[in-house]
């Protein structure tokens, strides 16, 4: 049998302290919302814990999109036009902080752990509760920054161009270029403890 994959997920928001509801041991319907465990096995069943400590960790994620378009015209020398657009957004994510401290379980849980995990009404109902069962997860790991800042940012922008252009005689021609944009951008960021 394939060991399971482990996977670290972030908190709905960065307001958990480290005594919250999200605990080793936790069985949970929804990864996503690890803060509504189902049950819990008792930190006097845990398995034996081990630690890593990793000291001014930083993580920045960048991503963005560009797009460009336009469209002209040149009929017979006399006639011309062009039209264009162009699109734009990008956003970016830095988080730091003085130590990352992650604790896990050094073994999986026993099997007699397990089946009283899986024995709570909670946990029977939310694998009963659609036609296909469905996946439940344990928390096995916790990840807990120390010293922890967040800078978000993000920004939009559009534009758009166009030029018409028309020869008066065989010498003199006219024509006109016009070209706008719009942006909006937003910064977040904060200190947590």
């Amino acid at each position: 049998m394939t060991p399971p994959t482990k996977t670290y997920l972030m908190v709905p928001n960065f307001d958990f302290p480290t005594d919250s509801s999200i605990q080793l041991g936790n069985i949970l319907a929804d990864p996503f919302t690890p803060h509504r465990p189902l049950t819990s096995l008792a930190p006097d069943k845990w398995p034996e814990i081990t630690e890593s400590l990793q000291k001014k960790r930083a993580l920045v994620r960048k991503e963005g999109v560009e797009a460009n378009f336009s469209v002209w015209l040149q009929a017979l020398q006399m006639v011309g036009a062009k039209v264009g657009a162009e699109y734009g957004k990008s956003t970016k994510s830095e988080y730091n902080m003085d130590a990352l401290r992650t604790s896990f379980f050094k073994a999986d849980p026993s099997d007699e752990h397990i089946k009283v995990l899986l024995s709570a009404p909670k946990v029977q109902s939310a694998m009963r509760s659609t036609f296909w069962s469905r996946p439940l997860y344990m928390i096995s790991g916790l990840k807990i920054a120390e010293g922890f800042s967040v800078s978000s940012e993000a920004n939009k922008h559009r534009g758009g161009s166009g030029g018409f252009s028309a020869a008066v005689t065989p010498q003199v021609s006219v024509g006109v270029d016009v070209g706008g944009s719009t942006g909006r951008g937003e910064t977040d960021s904060f200190d947590a403890g």
